[in-house]
């Protein structure tokens, strides 16, 4: 009943339809026009990941290697905290490095360009326990020097710091303290000498205050044996 001057139809639902194409005299020539559906996306993910406190792990989200990926026009991962990108593509904004602190389930959709979506849900299991070891015995002299030196061990991600270590004796006097260093270093730990002097077999008793990288502080104490 009408024609138009256009030859572009935007938001046609999928279906058949006649094409009527009329020239300057009147005349007239018809085709049929199949307009296809869109190609539905489907995007993946894993169920799970288990990660411990400070660990990081890339999520891979993929489509079907039958869907074009250039169809994919909006990625939306919720929520957004513990999640890096390396940068903004399609591929890139599909694998995120996921380091959260806590427990926590993305959701990631992808938005095609017809307006089609798709969503998975990915759950990274988060132990938060710092697994930090500290040895009750040290033997100052050891040729080996693998027990010589008294100091905190610990999964090096989990921790932010140590905030302050003591040792004291038997009668409270203070023997060593050191503050503001990192786990695992023979360098930040304690050899056995108090001013210059090495301590008489003992046991010596410490606590130490840990800043975990999740910004928790945990209280640790005990005591050390010293052999000579």
């Amino acid at each position: 009943q009408s024609f138009f001057a256009v030859q572009a139809f935007n938001s046609l639902q999928p279906g058949n339809y006649d094409l009527v194409v009329q020239d300057a005299n009147g005349c007239e020539i018809t085709a049929p026009i199949l307009v296809p559906s869109p190609l539905m996306p489907l995007v993946t993910s894993p169920l799970s990941i288990e990660l411990e406190l400070g660990q990081n792990q890339e999520i891979h989200a993929t489509v079907p290697p039958s869907f074009p990926i250039g169809l994919v026009d909006t990625v939306i991962w919720t929520p957004m905290t513990g999640l890096v990108f390396e940068g903004n593509n399609t591929f890139q904004l599909l694998n995120p490095v996921a380091q959260p602190f806590t427990s926590t389930q993305y959701t990631v959709t992808i938005i095609t360009t017809e307006g089609c979506q798709s969503s998975a849900r990915t759950i990274v299991k988060v132990d938060r326990e710092a697994n930090i070891y500290v040895p009750n015995i040290i033997w100052p002299e050891d040729p080996d020097g693998n027990n010589a030196t008294f100091l905190i061990f610990a999964r090096d991600e989990s921790i932010a710091r140590i905030k302050k270590l003591e040792i004291f004796d038997r009668w409270g006097s203070l023997i060593f303290a050191n503050m503001d260093f990192r786990p695992n270093d023979p360098s930040a730990g304690w050899n056995g000498v108090c001013r210059g002097v090495p301590v008489n077999p003992a046991v010596y008793v410490w606590w130490a205050e840990v800043e975990l990288v999740d910004g928790r502080e945990v209280l640790i104490k005990g005591d050390v044996t010293v052999v000579r």
